[in-house]
């Protein structure tokens, strides 16, 4: 083989054996040394999804209250590799549940606010939206349990989109989530993914009963509406945890959750992985 600057060091770390074992296939298995440093050098060429993916803009919505959104934007972006949060809530400070990097747009509004006195607040959040984006390549937008000004206002910059929701009538809420969503002018007219989950699901067949009613609706809504061929849907649920609600109740960081011992804590993060997993099979999360 033609020479290279490999060394044995760089080869016996790749492959997980000592040097000796790769100086023993230098002067005897010519080929296997061969075949090592070929494999060696596709690896550094390898340009893995995260390198060249595009900045993805994700919005986590759901118009109803309480149903897991601030929960789900963080359990997913902990996976995800320079991602950062951006809630669009006014109303709401979620950074502490700081998985992630987390912009609190209430705070931003309520210093704008504070300076320009009666002139109402100047700075837009798609405005805050873009200047995250620079320094991030994915952003999960946490948003109220309306569709607020700031909501539309971010709307059109978000390529796609996470629904969650929950048993009773939080379904019929967010169904009313889905309608507004394929119904909105604003939003870019190009395809988008609708990720919905879920969420609290107390069995797998639980999950499969909402998530069945839950699809007959949305393609309900689909077929009225125009843009509904403009979104693709996916529908999956992620089981109820109590460590999730202790963590909710008491404010306290996602990371706990991945990072805690404990019987619960690994049945919480079997479950996490696979909705995870599902999410970035779907989304292209990375």
């Amino acid at each position: 083989m033609k020479k290279t600057n490999v060394t044995n060091t760089n080869l016996a770390e790749y492959c997980g054996v000592s040097e000796g074992t790769i100086r023993y296939w230098e002067q005897n298995k010519v080929n296997l040394y061969d075949d090592a440093i070929k494999d060696y050098m596709a690896s550094l060429n390898t340009t893995t999804k995260c390198d060249t993916k595009k900045k993805h803009i994700l919005m986590v919505c759901g118009l109803k209250g309480g149903v897991g959104k601030s929960t789900i934007s963080n359990i997913l972006s902990y996976s995800v590799p320079n991602s950062a949060i951006f809630n669009i809530d006014i109303t709401a400070k979620e950074s502490h549940a700081n998985s992630a990097t987390t912009i609190d747009f209430s705070e931003i509004y309520k210093e704008d606010m504070e300076n320009s006195k009666d002139d109402g607040c100047d700075i837009k959040a798609s405005e805050v939206l873009n200047i995250v984006k620079e320094d991030y390549d994915t952003v999960f937008v946490d948003t109220p349990s309306d569709a607020s000004e700031e909501f539309l206002d971010v709307a059109p910059y978000c390529d796609d989109f996470i629904v969650v929701f929950y048993d009773g009538r939080a379904i019929e809420a967010s169904l009313g989530t889905v309608d507004v969503l394929f119904n909105l002018d604003v939003i870019n007219k190009k395809k988008h993914r609708v990720f919905f989950i879920y969420n609290r699901a107390e069995s797998q067949k639980d999950a499969e009963e909402a998530l069945s009613e839950f699809k007959n609706g949305v393609e309900k809504i689909q077929k009225k509406s125009e843009r509904g061929k403009d979104f693709e849907c996916h529908y999956t649920y992620l089981e109820n945890s109590k460590v999730v609600r202790t963590m909710e109740k008491q404010k306290i960081s996602v990371v706990d959750l991945f990072t805690s011992k404990g019987i619960m804590y690994k049945s919480f993060r079997n479950r996490a992985n696979r909705l995870i997993n599902e999410a970035d099979s779907f989304l292209e999360l990375c």
